[in-house]
Order: structure tokens, then C-alpha cells, then sequence
């Protein structure tokens, strides 16, 4: 159970209760800063110091990398395979000096589920006034070193009295913002974490290497569309192949999205280079994996966009609402879906989905407004009895005397 104290810490976001909490724990001798001892960016500081860390963390997974090096396991050379490359090998030593050898993946899955072993023993806090090297000890170092790993920076403990000592609530920034936590709550959000990354760096059969999307990430945002074709080009027809055995049934709901994410990694780079062709059956590809999941919005959208873009209007209409069912905003769905209801002869509908996009925003104004005065135009020139409004929207939208009205 809480110490008073330590709930309002964790449940309250005004900033003088805050403030008040944290005044009567340092008059305690019971807030610990954790500035001098937090280990923010230390993987970078190694890696400043370090040869090829940059391709070897990319090839690896820069998690993974860190991972071995908190166990003390010392990668001495990549033998990479250009054609597949799941199937490089990493030659790495241990304690013992002795050098060994495992594939690609098997060495990440490996690192992560060791880590997750690692015994831990923080050293409980027994009086106050507490110092930071009391704090560090409290909260252990494997947390210390795990945590920047996420993009977390410690700040402080709040110590309070516990049944043996004292226990605490960990301070922290992530990209939420700042947050207080329970240090046992805290503890297992970082092991929870550790435990996401072994299940998407465990392979599924036939080969497939999931946390290799992770890297055909970073190479699409580097423009790089030959390194993503490099690293997935045998995912289709894996993926294909499962699909009618067994297994596919098997598959659980990270490993589909991760599926997904890569199919659509892969069609992207095709489609960048100009084979459109190719681009469609690899997200439809992706489509049977992720079917009706909420992460398949981004699938449903590109499918969406690409028929409208190859005027198969009817087709972007069907990708582009599921998209807009499964959670993808407004904003990015109806510029497309309104000029596709245009093309398709359902002018009212494309007026009023036009006209929202307009409002909204996010495409250039230009493209839907051009769209919106098509359709404006067509319903004019069909005479019904209620005008649109004016498109410089000056006009109310209510119906009025004049051309058009039907008595």
C-alpha cells in the first residue's frame, strides 16, 4: 500500500500539489535527485568511441547491441549475406574469451532473453536522510542502464516507509511528459518492455526475420529504397507459402503487425522505384496478415491512394472508408475519398466530404477546392432545388429562392 504521499505524487498533475509533496519529502531527508547518477546517452558515448558501431548497431538493432554489451558480450566482426541477409552470422566472445558463433537472429533473441534473466537485488533504503548513491542502489543499476534505452531519463526517488525500509515513487520524463511512478510499477514497465523487444525479435518459421523491419525503417527514412528490397526481397514469398499451411493460424497479433509493417516497408521502396505493379500485391499481400486489426489502417490507406492514383476510383472508395473505420484521421482520408466519390458519379457525397477536407486542412488547398467546385458545378448544372452554398463561404448553406428551386 501507498504512503499518502507517494498516491498524490502518482495521480495528481497540479503543479502546487506537486510542489507541495515534493517540499515535505525533502524536508524528510526522502527526495533523492538522480541527475549524477542516470546513465542518459550512454550507449552513444560508447559508441563515439567504437569502430563501425553505427552499421554494426544498424544491422543489429541498436537495443540488441546495447543488450550485449550490458552482458559483457563483445561482437568482433559481422559476416553479413547480401542476398539474405537474416542469414548473417555474428562472431562474439564472452567472459570466458571464447569465441562463438550464431545467425542473425537467433543472436538478438538470445541477448534479449538473457537480459531478461539477469538476477536483480537493488539494495533496500534503511533511514534517512537518503543520498543519490542510496537512490542508485534502490532502483539497481540494470534500470539505470535500461532505461534511457527507451527514451526514459530519471529525476528522482520520493522515498516513503514501507514494510522492511523504505520504498519509493521513481520521477521520470518520457514523451509523455513528466510522470511519477511506483518503483515497482516502474520496474516492471521497463521489463515489460525488454520482453516486447524479445517477442519482435523472435522469428517465426520459414526464416522470417521480423526485426528486420525495424532496420528497413531507418533505411526508408534515408531514402535508401534498395537497402529495404535488400533486406526483405525473400518476405513475399515466404509469406505467400504460409499463408495456406497451418501456421498462419498460429501467428500472434505483434508478429502480424510486424508482417504488415514489412510487406508495406517492401511495396513502398517498389513503389518508389516505379513498379507499381509489384507495390499493389504486396500490400495486398499484407492485407491477409493484418485484416481488420487497427494497425492496418496505413495498409488500407496506401491501397486507398495507390487506386486512386492508377483511377480505380471505385476500389480507392472500399480501401480508403476501412481505413477511415479502423482509426486512420479524417484529415488524411477525405481529399482522396472525395475526389474518388467525384470520379465516381456521387457528386453529393463528394461535395460534402470535399468540403470537410477543406475545412480540415493537410493537403494543399488548391487540389480540393478545384475538386469541390467540380462538384459544386455538377450540382447546379443538375438543377436541384438547393444550391450549394457559396464556395468563398460567404453563403449560410441553407437553401434559397432562385435558379434551380423546384416550386
Amino acid at each position: 500500500m501507498l504512503h499518502p504521499i507517494a498516491e498524490l505524487l502518482c495521480a495528481t498533475d497540479r503543479s502546487e500539489t506537486l510542489a507541495a509533496c515534493l517540499d515535505v519529502a525533502q524536508r524528510f531527508g526522502a527526495l533523492v535527485s538522480l541527475s549524477a547518477v542516470r546513465r542518459d546517452g550512454w550507449l552513444d558515448r560508447i559508441g563515439r568511441d567504437a569502430e563501425n558501431f553505427s552499421l554494426v548497431s544498424q544491422i543489429v538493432g541498436r537495443r540488441q547491441l546495447a543488450y550485449a554489451i550490458l552482458l559483457g558480450v563483445r561482437i568482433t566482426s559481422l559476416a553479413r549475406d547480401p542476398v539474405t541477409p537474416a542469414n548473417t552470422s555474428v562472431h562474439f566472445t564472452v567472459e570466458d574469451g571464447q569465441e562463438q558463433v550464431l545467425p542473425l537472429a537467433q543472436f538478438r533473441s538470445q541477448v534479449t532473453a538473457s537480459l531478461l534473466g539477469i538476477p536483480r537485488h537493488p539494495r533496500p533504503v534503511t533511514s534517512l536522510p537518503a543520498e543519490e548513491r542510496d537512490g542508485a542502489e534502490l532502483l539497481g543499476d540494470f534500470f539505470l542502464l535500461t532505461a534511457p534505452l527507451f527514451d526514459i531519463s530519471l529525476s528522482r526517488l520520493v522515498l516513503f516507509p514501507a514494510d522492511e525500509g523504505f520504498s519509493a515513487v521513481v520521477g521520470f520524463t518520457d514523451a509523455m511528459g513528466h510522470s511519477f511512478m511506483p518503483i515497482d510499477d516502474f520496474r516492471q514497465m521497463i521489463t515489460d518492455s525488454i520482453a516486447e523487444d524479445l517477442k519482435a525479435v523472435q522469428p517465426v518459421r520459414h526464416r522470417l526475420d521480423l526485426s528486420l523491419v525495424e532496420t528497413a525503417q531507418q533505411a526508408t527514412a534515408d531514402g535508401d529504397f534498395d537497402r529495404v528490397i535488400s533486406l526483405l526481397e525473400t518476405w513475399p514469398g515466404l509469406l505467400s507459402t504460409m499463408l495456406r499451411t497451418p501456421e498462419v493460424q498460429s501467428l500472434k497479433t505483434h508478429q502480424l503487425v510486424w508482417i504488415a509493417a514489412g510487406l508495406k516497408l517492401l511495396g513502398d521502396a517498389f513503389d518508389a522505384k516505379g513498379d507499381k505493379r509489384w507495390s499493389e500485391e504486396l500490400y495486398r499481400l499484407g492485407l491477409q496478415y493484418i485484416r481488420d486489426l487497427e494497425e492496418g489502417a496505413p495498409l488500407y490507406l496506401t491501397m486507398g491512394l495507390l487506386m486512386n492514383r492508377e483511377d480505380r476510383s471505385g476500389e480507392a472508395i472500399g480501401y480508403l472508408r476501412r481505413a477511415l473505420a479502423l482509426g486512420t484521421p479524417p484529415v488524411e482520408i477525405y481529399p482522396a475519398l472525395g475526389i474518388a466519390l467525384l470520379k465516381t458519379g456521387k457528386t453529393i457525397g463528394a461535395y460534402f466530404i470535399l468540403k470537410e477536407a477543406r475545412r480540415l486542412g493537410g493537403v494543399p488547398s488548391d487540389a480540393v477546392q478545384e475538386a469541390l467546385e467540380c462538384a459544386a458545378d455538377r450540382i447546379r448544372a443538375a438543377q436541384l432545388s438547393w444550391p450549394p452554398p457559396d464556395l468563398s463561404g460567404a453563403g449560410t448553406g441553407e437553401p434559397t429562392e432562385g435558379r434551380g428551386q423546384q416550386p
